[in-house]
C-alpha cells in the first residue's frame, strides 16, 4: 500500500551552492564577456540599492568597437565621478579575475589570489568575496574555513548577496564560525532581501522546521515562492509538499502537481517520487499506474530508496503490457532530456 507519508521528503538541505541573484548573474557575465548581460543585470541589482553594481556601472563604459578586440579581453573601464581610488581597486579586481578564469592571460590562482588580496586589502567586496570561496573551495590555498569566514563577513557587511549567503551557509553547518542558526537566518535574510534564490530557498527551509526562528508555514511557502519565480527546484519540490500537506497555503494538489513537475523534468528525484504518487493516488491529476511507474522509475535509477519499493509495488498492480509501457516512456523521457515528459 502507498502511504502518503512517502511524500515528505528533503525538506532539510541548506546548500553553500548558490542561485545567483541579478548582481551574481551579472557578475558572471562579466566574466565570461557577455558585456551587455553584464550591465543589464548590474543595473537591476543597483536598482534595488546593491551598492557593488552601483560601483560597476559607475566606472565601467562598454566600447561599442568591441568587435576589434579579441574574445577574452575585458571592457574599457572609464571613470565617470569617481575617486581614483575605487578605478585602481576594480582593476586590481579585474586583473585577478583574468588570471584566475585564464582570460587574457595565463591561469594562475597564485596570480589571481595575489591580485585579489591587494584588492580586498582596498575594501572590493568582490575580491573579498572571492578571497572568501578560494579559502572554502582550496582554489590555489588550503582550505581555511576560518579565513573563508573572515572574508565573507568583510563582503556581507558591505552587501554582497552571494558572501551573505556562503556565510549563513558557514554558520548553519558551524564551519570555520560557531553553529549559529540565529546568525545564519540573519545573513540567509539579508541575501533574499536582495533576491538570492538560494538564501530565499534556505529561509523557507528555516520557517518550515523552526530552525533558528519559531516555525512558521505561511512565511515558509512565502520564501519558497520567491524561490520557484527564480526557477530553483528545490523550492518547487518543497513548496509542492506544502500544497499537499496544507502547511502555510490551502490544500491543492493541482498546484502540487504542477509543482512536483517543474522539478522532477529538471532531474530532481524527490519531485520525481512525488509526482509518481500523485498519479498513483489520482490526486490533482488523472490516476494512472502507468505514468506513476514511469516517474518512480526515473527516480529509482538515481537511488531513490522510497522510489525504489513504490515502483516494485506499483508493478504488481500492472499488466506486463503497462510495464512495458511505462518502461518504454521512462526510457523516451530520460533520452530526451526529460523534454515532453508528463
Amino acid at each position: 500500500m502507498l502511504v502518503k507519508s512517502c511524500l515528505l521528503l528533503l525538506l532539510s538541505t541548506i546548500s553553500i551552492s548558490t542561485r545567483a541573484g541579478d548582481f551574481e548573474v551579472g557578475q558572471v557575465a562579466y566574466q565570461n564577456g557577455d558585456y551587455p548581460a553584464a550591465r543589464f543585470n548590474f543595473e537591476r541589482a543597483a536598482a534595488n540599492g546593491n551598492i557593488s553594481a552601483q560601483l560597476i556601472l559607475n566606472v565601467m563604459s562598454l566600447d561599442s568597437t568591441r568587435s576589434t578586440r579579441g574574445p577574452h579581453e575585458s571592457p574599457v573601464l572609464t571613470a565617470v565621478s569617481i575617486d581614483k581610488e575605487d578605478v585602481e581597486t576594480l582593476d586590481l579586481y579585474n586583473q585577478g579575475i583574468a588570471y584566475d578564469k585564464g582570460q587574457g592571460a595565463v591561469q594562475s590562482y597564485a596570480e589571481a589570489f595575489h591580485l585579489y588580496q591587494k584588492a580586498a586589502a582596498k575594501g572590493s567586496p568582490l575580491a573579498q568575496f572571492r578571497l572568501g570561496e578560494m579559502h572554502q573551495k582550496g582554489d590555489g590555498v588550503v582550505i581555511n574555513f576560518i579565513e573563508s569566514a573572515r572574508y565573507y563577513l568583510l563582503a556581507a557587511n558591505q552587501g554582497n548577496a552571494l558572501a551573505q549567503l556562503n556565510l549563513g551557509a558557514l554558520y548553519n553547518s558551524g564551519w570555520g564560525v560557531i553553529q549559529d542558526f540565529i546568525e545564519a537566518h540573519h545573513y540567509f535574510k539579508l541575501a533574499a532581501a536582495q533576491g538570492n534564490a538560494s538564501a530565499q530557498y534556505n529561509l523557507g527551509v528555516f520557517y518550515s522546521k523552526g530552525i533558528g526562528v519559531a516555525r512558521d508555514d505561511v512565511e515558509a511557502t512565502r520564501y519558497y515562492k520567491l524561490a520557484v519565480e527564480q526557477g530553483l527546484v528545490l523550492a518547487a519540490q518543497n513548496l509542492g509538499v506544502m500544497y499537499t500537506n496544507g502547511e502555510g497555503v490551502g490544500q491543492d494538489y493541482a498546484e502540487a502537481v504542477r509543482l512536483f513537475k517543474l522539478a522532477a523534468v529538471k532531474g530532481h528525484p524527490a519531485a520525481q517520487h512525488n509526482l509518481a504518487l500523485m498519479y498513483a493516488q489520482g490526486n490533482g491529476v488523472e490516476k494512472s499506474l502507468v505514468k506513476a511507474h514511469m516517474w518512480w522509475n526515473l527516480a529509482a535509477a538515481t537511488g531513490n530508496k522510497s522510489a525504489l519499493k513504490n515502483r516494485g509495488i506499483v508493478a504488481n498492480k500492472m499488466t506486463s503490457l503497462q510495464l512495458e509501457q511505462a518502461q518504454g516512456m521512462a526510457r523516451d523521457c530520460l533520452a530526451d532530456g526529460f523534454v515532453g515528459c508528463d
